[in-house]
């Protein structure tokens, strides 16, 4: 079982077959794959068709933790750009953030757009996603 960025090709090996399944955490590719000496995974005993597919499920969870774990080290939010991020949540207008936190509209917006840059968002609604998927907001922070 490997785990690898992109696709890789198995041209080196004759005789074998190569599975593979693209797998892709917040838009970074990664293949894991299975390299047999056999025709058909499917007439493998069910015992090791359940080994396999633990192992891949482990595989796929230690690759999705690792790559979200470097992104959230890589993100750090201002004390402002959460609240403003939480104002969001709650379905706030520019507008009404800039009246509730007395900034102006466009102190609100320059906020928003440093929020969508590093979070890789396009749009407010991405934005409350994509800081859930990586642990900046959790359910309980949302206004209810």
């Amino acid at each position: 079982m490997w785990t690898f960025p992109q696709q890789n090709y198995c041209t080196l090996l004759t005789n074998c077959t190569l599975y593979s399944a693209p797998f892709t955490p917040d838009r970074s590719s990664v293949t894991l794959a299975i390299v047999t000496n056999q025709k058909q995974i499917s007439d493998w005993p069910p015992v090791l068709l359940r080994q396999l597919i633990g192992s891949m499920s482990l595989e796929l969870r230690q690759v999705t933790s690792s790559h979200i774990r470097q992104k959230t080290e890589s993100i750090h939010l201002t004390a402002r750009q959460r609240t403003i991020l939480l104002c969001i949540a709650g379905g706030m207008t520019d507008r009404q953030i800039a009246a509730d936190l007395h900034i102006t509209q466009e102190t609100v917006q320059y906020h928003k757009k440093n929020l969508y840059r590093q979070l890789d968002a396009e749009n407010a609604v991405r934005a409350v996603v994509k800081a859930l998927q990586l642990g900046l907001l959790s359910l309980e922070d949302l206004p209810v």
